[in-house]
């Protein structure tokens, strides 16, 4: 995915449209930060996307390993 940026709260909030522009259009990530603690995450959609769907096969994959150790 795109390149990774990390602000505090307070700067995000002050450039928030710019901020979603540059996730939408350019692939770009940020970490938003409260107290140099990663807070929250502003993505593109398609990445936030494909990460949930990654996630989830993982998930079926490790319960399907599960499920045959069991019987």
């Amino acid at each position: 995915m795109g390149e990774e940026n990390r602000l505090s709260i307070s700067d995000a909030r002050k450039m928030l449209t710019e901020l979603v522009d540059r996730a939408a259009y350019q692939g770009q990530e940020f970490t938003i930060t409260r107290n140099g603690k990663p807070m929250a995450k502003i993505v593109p959609v398609a990445g936030a996307q494909a990460e949930f769907l990654k996630l989830v096969r993982e998930t079926v994959a490790d319960s399907k390993d599960i499920l045959r150790a069991l019987e």
